[in-house]
């Protein structure tokens, strides 16, 4: 995964991030939650590792040992912004024999935040007793919809003289991804959103959500 990548750590190595769900980022009550919790334990770690750009600290991670499994458990503070996290990194890194620095960017530890929840999702680990299969390829999307709707925006490209694929575009309500199907045809790259996570899942099942 790309996490791993930019920790520089083994894929066959056990990586958590704190929070159950990528919404959950959004306030980040239980990485808070957790991080002070450790920090007022005074547990020792082995190795911390600090992810930063050179303006500020992106993330956390410590290796931790529990239930007989060694596993990585990091902290991101991309999106919620949590005015508390680098101090409780720095009480974090007090606890550690060894620190570690990797410097990246906003934009790929985000992209490897993202991957994670879509792997964690498309594997059925994000809810519970889920109920639904993998279905096929031409039960879910309809090639004769997604025909229509290529048509259609190359008749709006062609009126309005506007060309999307030159376009920065949002998706949003994307659902499995039958329009973006389209999108794509078109050489558009959207950023896909969705509340459904089970039409997401589809999606990125197949493929077609990337």
């Amino acid at each position: 995964m790309r996490l791993h990548d930019i920790l520089g750590i083994d894929e066959t190595e056990v990586l958590h991030l704190a929070e159950p769900g990528f919404s959950d980022q959004g306030a980040c009550e239980l990485s808070a939650r957790y991080r002070s919790e450790i920090v007022r334990s005074g547990i020792m770690f082995d190795d911390v590792i600090r992810v930063e750009t050179r303006e500020s600290l992106l993330g956390i991670a410590i290796s931790m040992h529990s239930d007989g499994q060694d596993f990585w458990l990091m902290f991101v503070n991309t999106i919620c912004r949590d005015p508390d996290f680098a101090d409780h990194a720095t009480g974090l890194c007090k606890q550690a024999d060894n620190i570690r620095i990797i410097e990246t960017t906003d934009v790929l530890i985000m992209d490897a935040v993202i991957e994670y929840y879509s792997l964690m999702l498309v594997n059925r680990m994000l809810c519970e007793k889920c109920m639904h299969g993998k279905k096929s390829f031409g039960s879910i999307f309809s090639k004769l919809r997604s025909d229509r709707l290529v048509k259609l925006l190359k008749t709006i490209e062609k009126s309005d003289g506007i060309n999307f694929s030159d376009m920065d575009m949002l998706e949003i309500c994307c659902g499995n991804g039958m329009a973006t199907i389209a999108l794509r045809e078109l050489g558009c790259d959207p950023v896909c959103l969705d509340s459904d996570k089970c039409a997401v899942c589809e999606g990125l099942e197949h493929d077609v959500l990337l």
